[in-house]
């Protein structure tokens, strides 16, 4: 599907949030503590499926749930948001839908 039949499809702007943990070596970087002998960041990324680009990034500890970076996200209102199950966490889904996120 192209970028014209994509856009005609929904009139709104339709983002996908997730998030990736990166391993680092705890020798080399001794302030990521993740697990005793681990260590690991997370990179919470929000991608604009219409454009195809990283419109928000936001990283943190490897320890930090994944839906604690809800609390940081811009809504836009009026624009679609698709989450994984790790992010259930009504307090913050609540937030984009008072946000008017559809």
């Amino acid at each position: 599907m192209g970028k014209k039949e994509f856009n005609k499809e929904f009139n709104a702007t339709l983002y996908v949030f997730d998030c990736i943990t990166i391993d680092l070596c705890l020798t080399l970087f001794p302030w990521v503590t993740f697990k005793k002998v681990k260590g690991a960041v997370k990179a919470h990324t929000l991608i604009d499926l219409q454009e195809n680009i990283t419109a928000w990034l936001y990283i943190t500890m490897g320890r930090v749930h994944d839906a604690r970076a809800l609390y940081h996200l811009h809504i836009k209102s009026g624009s679609y948001y698709e989450i994984d199950k790790e992010y259930v966490d009504f307090e913050s889904i609540y937030k984009i839908h008072s946000d008017s996120a559809i």
